[in-house]
């Protein structure tokens, strides 16, 4: 028998795909968006399906212009194609070399250009030189680190690409990739054999093909690694990777945090799951789905929201459970696996549940998903995880009605005010269901080494990062396409947001008003959801607003930090605020305050909100900026109007902020001193009578 696979990866430019002996790439004589051209190792036949084109290799090697190739036996040590070989001739963009164990040249990976417009070119080492086409052999990136980093037992990082790879390598992380993108993670022993006993992390891009490659790899290695955790990033842009991730301003040590936290993949069958017999899915040799589909469901409940998809997993419905049921039927099937098998499958459980919807999802009631079990938050009864409670929200928070947080009492106790200590509490108990019912936003203000960044991060470790999204304020009123991040989120948080003004508030208002929103994903249809998601900011100086309504202004609960710890920063305090002691003794605090919250019908104020609100309506709303600043209402006094507007301007040019018009100038100003009147004496200019400047 021949084999063609060397011809066509020597031939072509664009990697292959192989899926036992077909392969997908690109058709070289016209574009192509998505891979369209097909080919066969073992007789050597091609089809392109965006043209139609179609012949076996000796018809290909002619439209390229190559000589028609002369194959060996495929059991030929030496199969190779003659005459087609190409040397490489120019430099790339960007080049990344594998190398052996032995740190010896194996495989080039060249790349021009990004985006849509981006080419990949392969080529091997012999002889001395690169040549076109991927080696026989393909071995992972960065290989003689991996070799080393599983000897000294430290952490393995597995990314979608060189570059990824490259950019940790510079952080000082050890990590690797696979030739050739998602989905290309070969399932051949000596490409794997370096993973054992390694202690592995996976970092998949923020897309589905992402995912999928995630679960794909986690699969393929389970059995040889020590531990597997696949860690989503918070905050990922849409297709964003680890190095978009750390060029937004993230750090390697936000990274081992989340990476510290999330949960350990199952790296071994479970002991209680006998291994089946794949001919349990076939009645006389032919594949029946729906025998497959069931046993799935069995194994794995599912559930599907609107057009997402959820799989029963750890007491909680995890989203992309369309994956984690592929990998499950890729276990199921061994040697039976075919992806023909698994497609019709999916799509009987597809409709299956489409067929089925469920009533309610992330709905509110009397219970809190916790790491053990089911918390009723008004009595403390504990109930045990069930697949009868549709939700996607888990706080990964064991609790314990005995804990204690010594650490966080003493912690809120420094940073705020007395009178606001009881608010931070009702803000984390707050945060632990899935409603907006208080309509209330949260800004932490106060200049830097305050502890506001410290705890926003204790926050989102509280509530679990995968219930956090990370959208800056401004981002949620200009981009439609950010406003879909918060679905199914318990908290949207960012720290430093900007001080430009906002010029709409609308998006703002729904966010916070229980509002149903239109949101959609960038190249998919929109959709309409109720975000419940709390906001909350922290800023040195506050955003101004064009809108300065009431409407706007009731919504933001403004929490001060005065005070500075500037040279006396504890580097080691979040760890110590965050242990599984102090969590689950904040969660009792949290829950304590969730119900006084809940007896009182809001948030507990006091002296120290009500000045910083007011604070920041004066900042934010340049007209009481300048009233409070700069004039003097007294019933005996008076201004001239046109003199009164100008002084305005030039405080606002002072103060770096917009000025209103003249007309709503007038307007607002009777809103804000109703008692005004105006006036003028004889033959003199028109009076603002009750108010007079007075210099700042």
């Amino acid at each position: 028998m021949n084999d063609y696979s060397q011809f066509y990866e020597d031939a072509l430019e664009s990697p292959i795909r192989w899926n036992g002996n077909e392969g997908k790439t690109n058709f070289p004589f016209h574009d192509d968006k998505n891979p369209s051209l097909s080919v066969n190792r073992d007789n050597g036949t091609f089809h392109c399906f965006g043209c139609g084109a179609s012949g076996n290799a000796q018809a290909f090697a002619k439209r390229l212009g190559l000589h028609v190739p002369r194959m060996e036996q495929k059991n030929n040590q030496d199969t190779k194609v003659m005459n087609s070989r190409r040397e490489k001739y120019r430099e790339h963009e960007r080049e990344h070399v594998y190398t052996d164990a032995d740190g010896n040249p194996v495989h080039l990976i060249g790349i021009d250009g990004s985006g849509k417009n981006k080419k990949v070119y392969q080529y091997h080492w012999q002889d001395g030189k690169w040549y076109m086409g991927g080696p026989k052999t393909k071995i992972p990136y960065r290989l003689p680190d991996v070799i080393r980093a599983v000897q000294a037992q430290e952490t393995v990082f597995i990314v979608e690409g060189e570059k990824d790879a490259d950019t940790l390598h510079e952080h000082g992380l050890t990590a690797t990739t696979n030739p050739c993108g998602a989905g290309s993670w070969p399932n051949h022993k000596e490409f794997n054999q370096p993973f054992k006993d390694a202690t592995i992390v996976i970092l998949p891009d923020n897309d589905e093909p992402g995912r999928e490659h995630a679960d794909k790899v986690a699969a393929l290695l389970r059995n040889l690694a020590k531990t597997i955790k696949i860690v989503p990033l918070p905050g990922l842009t849409e297709s964003g990777d680890v190095s978009d991730w750390l060029a937004s301003g993230r750090t390697i040590d936000e990274l081992k945090r989340i990476v510290g936290e999330a949960p350990v993949e199952q790296v071994a069958p479970k002991e209680q799951e006998p291994a089946m017999d794949p001919e349990t899915f076939f009645e006389n040799g032919r594949f029946q789905p729906v025998l497959l589909g069931r046993k799935l469901l069995e194994l794995m409940p599912s559930c599907v929201n609107g057009s997402d998809f959820y799989t029963y997993d750890g007491g909680v419905y995890q989203a992309r459970g369309d994956a984690k049921l592929r990998k499950k039927a890729l276990d199921l099937l061994g040697s039976k696996y075919r992806q023909a098998y698994v497609n019709e499958t999916m799509d009987w459980i597809r409709t299956k549940l489409f067929g089925e919807p469920i009533q309610a999802f992330n709905e509110v009631d009397d219970y809190i998903n916790v790491q053990n079990g089911l918390l009723n938050w008004r009595t403390g009864e504990l109930l045990p995880h069930t697949p009868n409670r549709f939700s996607s929200i888990q706080i990964p928070v064991t609790y314990n009605p005995d804990a204690k947080c010594p650490e966080v009492k003493k912690f809120f106790s420094e940073i705020v005010p007395a009178d606001v200590v009881a608010t931070l509490y009702e803000l984390f108990g707050y945060s632990l269901l899935p409603t907006n019912r208080f309509q209330k936003a949260f800004m932490l203000h106060g200049t830097g080494a305050n502890g506001k960044s410290t705890l926003l991060k204790l926050l989102e470790q509280f509530v679990g990062l995968s219930n956090v999204s990370n959208v800056p304020l401004h981002q949620l009123e200009r981009d439609k396409f950010k406003v879909v991040q918060l679905k199914g989120k318990l908290i949207n948080v960012f720290a430093d947001i900007s001080h430009k003004g906002l010029d709409t508030s609308s998006t703002f208002k729904a966010l916070t008003g229980e509002d149903r929103i239109n949101a959609e994903y960038k190249g998919k249809d929109g959709f309409d959801f109720r975000p419940f998601a709390r906001l909350i900011f922290s800023a040195n100086v506050p955003p101004t607003s064009s809108d300065v309504s009431n409407g706007f202004f009731r919504r933001w609960i403004v929490i001060p930090f005065p005070y500075s710890f500037e040279g006396r920063q504890d580097p080691h305090l979040l760890d110590r605020l965050t242990s599984g002691e102090e969590l689950s003794g904040l969660l009792n605090l949290a829950l304590e305050a969730l119900r006084r919250l809940d007896q009182q019908k809001g948030f507990t104020t006091g002296p120290s909100l009500e000045k910083a609100l007011t604070k920041y309506m004066q900042e934010a709303d340049n007209i009481a900026g300048f009233l409070a600043e700069c004039c003097k209402i007294d019933a005996k006094e008076n201004y001239p109007r046109k003199e009164f507007y100008h002084k305005y301007v030039e405080w606002c040019q002072e103060n770096g902020v917009k000025a209103t018009t003249k007309k709503k100038f007038n307007q607002r100003l009777l809103e804000k001193v109703p008692d005004l009147s105006t006036g003028r004496k004889y033959l003199g200019p028109e009076l603002w009578l009750g108010i007079t400047y007075v210099a700042s």
